[in-house]
């Protein structure tokens, strides 16, 4: 079994592929509005939550590196100029060690404001997958996947070969 086919039969796309034709048949929209709306509706309800906490996120980093770390770096070059008084350090080990302070401070203030840069990443570790098995889901509907001798398949694929709109009467054709 191939990876397309793996996923293509996976519970998710077969999720998305039944809410796709209970939206249809539920709103009595014609296929090609229920397409354009189910996206709506999954961008609306999954993605945009996400992006919207991505945005605090990043905000919050943002003004971590430009607002507080400036202040700061001022302290420490202060603290670095008096240790290397103090302690005799050179410039070599001076700077060594004000690059470990400037790290560790960062990292405390990514821990305080629990803004890790990597949680920047949650909106393409949901809408990429999500995008792909919508995608299978539409697919399979097409194909009449995954069991082509389904009833409720064959009819889903014929209202799709009629639920097109205006220059694409069909949607079950390639272009």
């Amino acid at each position: 079994q191939d990876l397309w086919t793996s996923i293509s039969q996976s519970k998710g796309v077969a999720i998305l592929q039944d809410a796709n034709v209970q939206l249809h048949d539920i709103s009595g929209l014609p296929w090609w509005a229920t397409i354009i709306t189910s996206t709506i509706l999954l961008r609306g309800c999954i993605t945009l939550p996400l992006a919207l906490y991505q945005n605090r996120i990043l905000a919050k980093v943002e003004r971590i590196t430009t607002v507080d770390m400036p202040e700061i770096a001022k302290e420490l070059k202060m603290e670095t100029g008096l240790a290397i008084k103090k302690f005799g350090w050179d410039e070599k080990t001076a700077k060594i060690q004000f690059v470990k302070s400037m790290k560790k401070q960062y990292s405390n203030m990514i821990v305080k404001e629990n803004c890790h840069p990597a949680k920047s990443l949650i909106l393409i570790l949901f809408q990429l997958p999500l995008w792909i098995m919508q995608s299978c889901a539409l697919r399979n509907m097409l194909y009449l996947l995954p069991d082509p001798s389904n009833i409720s398949a064959q009819l889903v694929c014929a209202e799709l070969t009629l639920g097109g709109f205006g220059w694409v009467p069909n949607l079950v054709e390639s272009d």
